[in-house]
């Protein structure tokens, strides 16, 4: 996963580099490290996360999400912030941001915010398509014919003697041909 991180302050940012990083949640393919992060920049690295400060200079980042929603990202948004207004973080809702990870930074808030992200984007995605194993895996289980012996242990005791092997084996090809359009096949 490709991470962009939209913050304004350089130690904030290499904390999220290293546990992002460290806990193999995605690598960072850019920050905005001073000034207002630029658009057009962040759309060419074409991030699938953008973990985002919600007070930056220039730029704050309910606009930054806005802005790039605009122009077609199809990135997943995270806010970073300290601020807890209500009215602030319904704006943040509205714009397109998914979750929050509050600041001070915390390792383990961090890690499970944006494994929730990964797990709603391979929900959205569906699961992954594995050709090689198209041709066995089937939503029936397996069949297995009957042999005439398994088929002779389901009679009622009496019966058992009174069939011999050859009408044994008609019953297994009725069996098979029936267990055969039960299947599809």
């Amino acid at each position: 996963m490709r991470i962009y991180i939209a913050e304004d302050d350089p130690s904030v940012i290499g904390v999220l580099e290293d546990i992002l990083e460290s806990s193999a949640l995605g690598r960072v393919c850019g920050a905005s490290e001073e000034g207002a992060p630029d658009p057009e920049r962040i759309m060419a690295l074409d991030p699938d996360l953008v973990l985002v400060d919600l007070l930056m200079p220039g730029r704050d980042g309910i606009q930054l999400v806005r802005e790039l929603k605009e122009l077609g990202s199809r990135a997943k948004f995270v806010m970073i912030s300290q601020v807890s207004a209500k009215e602030l973080i319904a704006k943040a809702y509205q714009a397109g941001v998914e979750f929050f990870i509050q600041k001070p930074i915390n390792l383990i808030e961090v890690r499970q915010v944006v494994g929730n992200v990964i797990r709603q984007m391979e929900n959205e995605r569906g699961p992954p398509h594995h050709p090689e194993r198209q041709a066995t895996d089937t939503s029936m289980p397996h069949f297995r014919p009957p042999t005439i012996r398994e088929l002779a242990m389901l009679l009622p005791s009496p019966m058992k003697h009174s069939f011999s092997p050859s009408r044994m084996a008609l019953c297994s090809r009725t069996v098979i041909r029936s267990a055969s359009t039960w299947q599809g096949s």
